[in-house]
């Protein structure tokens, strides 16, 4: 038997014309809003995604400078003419000879670069940073000793400390530094094997112009810090860092942190050295997506650099054992 023949189906009408057109265009519309939906939210994610790489990028390079500038002038707290004097020997070493625009190539103080502002200026700025900075040794002193400038004295340390090289005033690897103690300190012999709980360093202090022969008292506990020499900019798009004169060996900028497109360092009266970081996302855009005048930064130098998703971070810090000129 047919269907069509049974009186239930017989009462069953189908779909007009009219109502299905009328629900393709329902379906239509709702369907068109969900993929919109979609694209925006997929749209949204990516930039946030963006915007947080350039974030993570940005903090990295200020989580990289923070230790270094805490650290920058301890142990070395002395005037212009005087820090020139106490590392005389590390200025003779080719890395020192390339700043064509530094003064007899040598330094004047532990933050070289930006230079301390004028007497009319709230900061100066530089897109370079130069600093002289102390590495925690994790090495004490285990004895007091006075050390007379240009004689050299052996101090009883608690431990043998790695990257330390005697006898070579022309690398940083021959110089330490003392917490309490605002003068740099040549090691003039390698330090021998820990005998006993203890080992000693033989030390000498350059004669300072205003110190005259005065001995340095070296106390007993008192931590002996590494001496670094830095170089930090931006370079093709790369945060890049040197150690200066860390080996007899000339160094060359090593990249740290990539989509790095600028930095500024800014040094106010106050000791006071704010880095900001411009850094950008992975993709490049066919059109431009970041403002001409990016927060917290100002203008870009380069409108290529708006194809991609920019953030600017800024933070401070007050060196320390900070000199006004």
């Amino acid at each position: 038997m047919a269907l069509k023949n049974i009186p239930f189906f017989k009462k069953l009408k189908g779909f007009t014309l009219t109502e299905i057109l009328v629900a393709v265009l329902i379906l239509g519309i709702v369907g068109g809003s969900v993929l919109m939906l979609g694209h925006t939210y997929i749209k949204h994610f990516e930039q946030a995604n963006e915007i947080t790489v350039a974030k993570d990028r940005a903090t990295m390079v200020l989580t990289y400078l923070e230790k270094r500038v805490l650290h920058t002038g301890q142990g070395m707290n002395v005037s212009a003419d005087e820090f020139e004097a106490a590392f005389d020997g590390l200025w003779e070493h080719q890395d020192f000879k390339s700043f064509k625009d530094i003064k007899d190539r040598r330094w004047q103080r532990p933050i070289q670069k930006p230079k301390p502002p004028g007497s009319l200026e709230p900061y100066s700025e530089s897109e370079e940073l130069l600093v002289a900075y102390a590495v925690p040794t994790g090495t004490y002193t285990t004895g007091s000793k006075q050390v007379v400038p240009s004689t050299g004295e052996e101090v009883d340390i608690s431990d043998e400390p790695a990257h330390i090289e005697g006898g070579d005033a022309k690398v940083t690897k021959g110089w330490v530094v003392f917490s309490t103690l605002p003068v740099p300190f040549f090691v003039t012999k390698d330090i021998p094997p820990v005998s006993g709980g203890k080992t000693t360093i033989t030390i000498l202090a350059r004669p300072l112009p205003q110190g005259g022969s005065k001995p340095w008292p070296v106390r007993a506990n008192d931590e002996l810090h590494y001496v670094r020499f830095m170089e930090a900019r931006v370079e093709d798009g790369l945060f890049k860092v040197r150690d200066l004169a860390i080996s007899n060996i000339k160094s060359g900028l090593q990249p740290i942190v990539e989509g790095i497109l600028d930095c500024r360092f800014r040094l106010d009266k106050n000791g006071l050295l704010a880095v900001s970081i411009l850094a950008r996302g992975n993709k490049k855009y066919s059109r431009f997506i970041s403002p001409v005048e990016v927060p917290h930064w100002g203008t870009v130098k380069d409108n290529e650099w708006r194809k991609y998703q920019l953030v600017a971070l800024t933070r401070g810090w007050r060196v320390r054992n900070w000199r006004p000129e």
